[in-house]
């Protein structure tokens, strides 16, 4: 195990200064083996505002929607998916941050979805379908994180949306377990069924089941902690 390392006020001012010397066209450290998200907490000048900046990224970056060139094998390694989900701990997203990922997240699903049914036999080395399944699993995530804070209402049209993602993932086959537990607050009269199918995903014999389930589970207990935490305040 690491020691932690405690950094004196000049070393910490000396730090920020190295990392952001040189920053890319969004005013963000390059040159890092850094995640983007990792700039929010560490040093940084007292004139940067890192967590407008890290915005600013992820408004600029873009989810894969599969053009008419080759399909890349990326086995789910999407970078703007791994940066929303390692900021959840350092970010509090508005609402019009939220739906507007929300909005670039269905576009997404509406334009690639199509490529799941693909089979096997119809290309050369891989299967498109089992990248395209790893791809949509990143966006569950994304979007199991965000869900929390939706402040959804009939009149955006928000909440019949994101009922018809949940329905077509699973139509899809794609396990979304943890998706369906993070809106309990949003569709509470799905609860019952969803903590069954949770309890009978523990039971399968499918590991892909069984680490739904797990993640389900691990989402509500998060989700409870917030709540308490913001009931304290």
């Amino acid at each position: 195990m690491h020691d932690l390392v405690i950094l004196t006020n000049t070393q910490s001012n000396e730090f920020a200064e190295a990392l952001w010397s040189q920053v890319d066209q969004l005013g963000l450290p390059s040159e890092t083996i850094f995640y983007k998200f990792a700039f929010i907490y560490l040093p940084h000048p007292p004139d940067v505002e890192p967590i407008t900046l890290f915005k600013n990224y992820i408004e600029d970056a873009q989810f894969p929607i599969q053009k008419d060139n080759e399909i890349s094998f990326t086995r789910g390694h999407i970078p703007i998916c791994e940066e929303i989900i390692r900021a959840r701990n350092y970010i509090e997203w508005s609402n019009k941050d939220i739906f507007e990922i929300f909005d670039r997240l269905v576009e997404w699903w509406d334009a690639d979805k199509k490529y799941l049914k693909i089979s096997p036999s119809d290309i050369l080395f891989g299967s498109t379908a089992d990248e395209f399944k790893d791809r949509f699993e990143r966006l569950v995530n994304v979007t199991a994180v965000i869900a929390p804070n939706f402040n959804l209402s009939k009149e955006n049209n928000r909440e019949e949306t994101l009922q018809r993602l949940i329905r077509e993932l699973r139509d899809y086959g794609i396990n979304a377990l943890r998706l369906e537990s993070a809106c309990l607050h949003i569709y509470p009269e799905s609860r019952e069924d969803v903590l069954e199918r949770i309890e009978n995903g523990m039971a399968s014999d499918i590991h892909e089941l069984v680490v739904d389930s797990l993640r389900a589970v691990w989402v509500m207990v998060e989700n409870m902690e917030t709540d308490t935490s913001k009931k304290e305040l």
